[in-house]
């Protein structure tokens, strides 16, 4: 390798070296995420998000669409989340849900029936606990004319005086304004406490979101747990060694609502000492077929398939199958033979073998002047050469009586119209 060849190597290996350090300078390393949005599992459960809290905290939990296959599968001291978009009517279902609760269950539940105090019920499962839901806008009411007894008396004030007492105020109302407008500014923050609850829980106070202006009452006093403020979101009763915890809205604990307030923290202190959590999305009555599904699935199967098999064979045709007609014309004794059916069917086979019988006469007579009846002999031969049947044959369609039967009578018609058609 002369001097000239290594010269250029290394002014390649020079230029390479210094692109790479280029490179190596000038390189940007960064990271993408790409949000794909929630994948099925998430977007079909909507306990997806209470389920993964529980499984951080080494919780067993399930879920189910149906209250009754859950039924079969509680055991005492598990815990029972019922989204029920209605009052459980079914008095066996309410029978179990108790007998389960006084082995140690624990239900929680929603008030879906506002109280009725005219006819004293609701739901008569919750109605057995003294368990009142209903909307208080009118107490709200009561209790603010009690608690501020100084703004009402000012409502009731004449209009010249509130006038005055209004004008009086001006300035400091503007003042309150800029210091209220510069105060929002810094806050982007906004709460509608309407909708939002305070539960005293072991001396927490927690914060959680429910239905505005309607409340929880314990009309007999049994409630072992209590929100403790009014208007009242949440009660828990003893139930044999279970209990039973009422809401106002277990929605909170959705995937996206679960992350809002304390609803995540109040789950945990509620369902923590329970060994299996199932969340079930209804109670509505199984209809007949999830029962047969439920209880005989074998039973379905094995039906679907014997129809299957006996709309298969009933479709199918048995025997031979009658090839279509060909395109071609037919030939003479097929015209011959229909025309023969058609009087069969009509019943006038008689009159066509008589008729034909005479019309082979009136020619023999006309065209070779023969008569049957006085030159049988000749008769017979001039036919038999004529139209390629023996004289006994001849002699049998002349002179045998009208068959009773179709095959054999289409056989003496066509043979009268062999020898007609001859002459």
């Amino acid at each position: 390798m002369n001097k000239r060849s290594l010269a250029i190597i290394a002014v390649a290996l020079l230029i390479l070296g210094a692109g790479i350090a280029w490179i190596a300078s000038n390189i940007e390393r960064y990271t993408r995420h790409v949000d794909d949005g929630a994948t099925v599992d998430v977007i079909l459960n909507p306990w997806y998000a209470a389920q993964a809290l529980l499984d951080q905290q080494q919780k067993e939990s399930h879920r189910s669409f149906n209250l009754h296959p859950v039924l079969e599968k509680l055991k005492p001291y598990d815990a029972l989340v019922l989204f029920n978009s209605s009052t459980i009517g079914n008095p066996a279902t309410r029978q179990k849900l108790m007998d389960w609760m006084h082995g140690g269950g624990h239900l929680i539940v929603t008030a879906q029936e506002e109280w009725d105090f005219d006819s004293e019920s609701a739901d008569p499962f919750l109605d057995s606990f003294g368990i009142r839901f209903y909307y208080q806008e009118e107490e709200y009411d009561d209790d603010y004319e009690e608690e501020y007894p100084e703004d009402a008396a000012f409502d009731e004030m004449p209009e010249s005086v509130n006038e005055s007492a209004a004008l009086e105020s001006t300035d400091t109302e503007s003042v309150t304004e800029q210091t209220e407008e510069s105060e929002a500014g810094q806050s982007c923050a906004f709460i509608d406490y309407d909708d939002l609850f305070e539960v005293t829980w072991n001396q927490d106070i927690l914060l959680i979101e429910s239905l505005g202006g309607y409340t929880l009452d314990d009309e007999y006093d049994e409630a072992i747990r209590t929100g403790e403020s009014w208007p009242n979101a949440l009660l828990q009763y003893q139930v044999g060694a279970g209990k039973l915890t009422v809401l106002m809205d277990p929605t909170i604990w959705h995937n996206d609502r679960i992350g809002d307030y304390d609803h995540a923290f109040l789950l945990w202190q509620l369902v923590k000492q329970d060994d299996i959590i199932w969340f079930v999305s209804s109670n509505e009555s199984e209809n007949l077929l999830g029962i047969l599904w439920r209880t005989a699935p074998y039973l379905l199967i094995g039906l679907g398939f014997t129809i299957l098999i006996w709309g298969w064979r009933r479709w199918v045709r048995f025997g031979p199958l009658i090839p279509e007609p060909s395109n071609e014309h037919r030939q003479w004794l097929e015209h011959i033979e229909a025309a023969t059916r058609f009087d069969w069917n009509h019943h006038q086979g008689q009159t066509m073998v008589d008729q034909l019988r005479q019309d082979i006469q009136q020619i023999m007579s006309r065209h070779h002047n023969l008569s049957y009846s006085q030159n049988q002999a000749e008769w017979l031969e001039l036919l038999t050469q004529r139209c390629k049947l023996n004289q006994q044959q001849i002699q049998e369609s002349m002179t045998q009586p009208s068959p009773h039967r179709e095959h054999p009578w289409m056989e003496l018609i066509s043979q009268l119209q062999i020898i007609r058609n001859a002459l």
